[in-house]
């Protein structure tokens, strides 16, 4: 596990409350901190088993779902030692996808315009990985530039 990143953002987080959510991961801060491990196969079985936790806590959690966490990920993506930024990227774009669904009723529809608002807070971030030299270098691969694009189009959609 990678030790290296730690964030404000994470000091911030209420760890607690996820435990009473029923998130079955024994360490999710270490999930978190495994997205930027050099392994790469590390790094992939933690954005899964992130998505998976997120994934319950949106479908069968009676308390409210981790909203502090997506600073968590927008900080991250701001990080040096997050080289591979596709895995915070496909996290995000999975917690918007919820807001895609026209058929949503109460109290989903609700959560998922909350979780739309606070991915779309960091729409600055992604839009500099875009435009600012100093982060677009930090841009491999086509498809990372396309979740990046991604991101931003849906938070420009109301």
């Amino acid at each position: 596990m990678t030790k290296g990143f730690m964030s404000e953002a994470m000091k911030n987080v209420n760890w607690e409350q996820y435990s009473h959510q029923g998130l079955k991961s024994p360490d999710f801060q270490g999930l978190i901190q495994d997205l930027s491990s050099g392994d790469e196969l590390t790094r992939l079985k933690a954005m899964t088993e992130l998505e998976n936790q997120l994934e319950w806590a949106y479908e069968k959690a009676k308390n409210e779902l981790p909203y502090d966490i997506i600073p968590v990920f927008i900080e991250l993506l701001r990080s040096k030692d997050l080289t591979d930024k596709s895995v915070v990227t496909s996290l995000l774009l999975f917690l918007l996808s919820y807001s895609e669904y026209p058929e949503l009723e109460e109290p989903y529809k609700s959560k998922a315009f909350r979780l739309k608002k606070c991915v779309c807070e960091g729409i600055d971030v992604y839009q500099s990985f875009l435009e600012d030299e100093a982060y677009k270098s930090l841009i491999q691969d086509k498809d990372t530039k396309e979740d990046f694009n991604e991101l931003i189009e849906c938070c420009n959609d109301k």
